[in-house]
């Protein structure tokens, strides 16, 4: 930092009259670009200082492996730790009160991973919840479900959701407006109602991912310093879920695609017609890339199994550069390669390959 001249400061900070103060220092500002992110959520039936109990902070500094791991919340973050801890060995349970697991993705994506984590030995409880913790031990806990059941396990992860860490610090003071949940209201240029006052990553809301805030970021300096302010687009932004098997998106999926009132053209391509993903052992899941009919404009794509993480870029580059699904498609791709799934969606979406749907 110190050879880009930049000073790092640790403490509380807040927002006062052109300035930020920490511990009663003074740094005055042209412009202000707040990065105050967001911390799990927690209960009020819970005792979160109780060790049993855990959040996604908490569980990278457990210095052993649960043998049972509740997971109280079926979103991104406790799939996430649910498939990581199925893998070291752990038994584990997933608690979730909505009817299903990963509602920011579409049904059948989210279908399909519930199937294949269940294989992997993870118990899945929908439509329930925990009502209460009926003992609290060092070495783990009792939580009585809402249905009347009753679940023993070492460790609670509670991955309910996060709070956006803005109350406190002075922003609505300094003009800045903020919503019922928390998170900093801005334009596309990032910008919050005191032109002088960015906000970029969790804080502001939207899609919680780390290279989202890392752009956010670049594009919130060049705009405070240069004339020629850039918008941001968050389309062509993939969303990865490191999930075994992996989930990845980017755009639009079939259902946002109808929603959006696009006439909806699908290509799909199983993985299971994939030579590289039979020859490491990894035959589940799909890729779909979904267009406009009428235009053929790749609206986006979802891609679960191997290596989804990693091949949803070359959708993600088709669509920042407006390619169509057949000249995505028509791109000669090595074999064997998972990223011929790519192009073996396309072509079945074209219609020239239908024998891999």
């Amino acid at each position: 930092c110190k050879r880009k001249k930049v000073e790092v400061v640790h403490g509380q900070g807040t927002v006062a009259a052109e300035a930020v103060v920490v511990n009663g220092k003074r740094f005055p500002y042209d412009f202000l670009i707040v990065a105050t992110g967001t911390e799990p959520a927690g209960l009020p039936m819970l005792d979160m200082t109780q060790p049993s109990v855990i959040t996604s902070n908490g569980v990278l500094r457990l210095e052993k492996i649960p043998e049972r791991l509740l997971v109280l919340g079926g979103g991104v973050v406790g799939c996430e730790f649910a498939s990581l801890f199925a893998a070291l060995g752990s038994d584990v349970t997933i608690v979730e009160l909505l009817p299903r697991l990963l509602t920011a993705i579409d049904s059948r994506t989210a279908s399909q991973f519930q199937k294949m984590i269940e294989k992997e030995g993870v118990r899945v409880l929908t439509g329930c919840s925990i009502k209460d913790v009926v003992q609290y031990r060092r070495d783990g806990l009792v939580a009585q479900l809402d249905d009347g059941n009753r679940i023993e396990a070492d460790k609670l992860l509670v991955s309910v959701g996060r709070l956006p860490q803005t109350r406190e610090i002075g922003l609505e003071g300094s003009g800045v407006k903020i919503d019922r949940l928390g998170y900093i209201e801005t334009d596309d240029f990032l910008r919050t109602a005191n032109p002088k006052i960015y906000a970029v990553g969790d804080c502001r809301g939207g899609l919680q991912l780390a290279h989202k805030a890392s752009a956010e970021g670049a594009r919130a300096v060049e705009n405070a310093l240069e004339h020629d302010p850039m918008p941001m687009d968050w389309s062509v932004i993939p969303s990865c879920i490191y999930t075994h098997p992996e989930i990845a998106s980017v755009g639009l999926n079939a259902d946002s695609a109808k929603e959006a009132g696009h006439d909806v053209k699908a290509g799909t391509a199983r993985v299971i017609g994939n030579a590289k993903a039979l020859a490491e052992g990894e035959p589940d899941g799909y890729v779909q890339i979904v267009t406009d009919a009428k235009t053929d404009r790749i609206l986006g794509a979802t891609i679960i199994g191997i290596h989804a993480v990693e091949i949803i870029h070359e959708i993600a580059v088709a669509m920042s550069d407006a390619l169509t699904m057949s000249e995505l498609g028509s791109i000669i791709h090595a074999h064997p390669t998972v990223s011929e799934l790519v192009m073996d969606a396309a072509e079945q979406g074209e219609g020239v390959a239908p024998y891999l749907s």
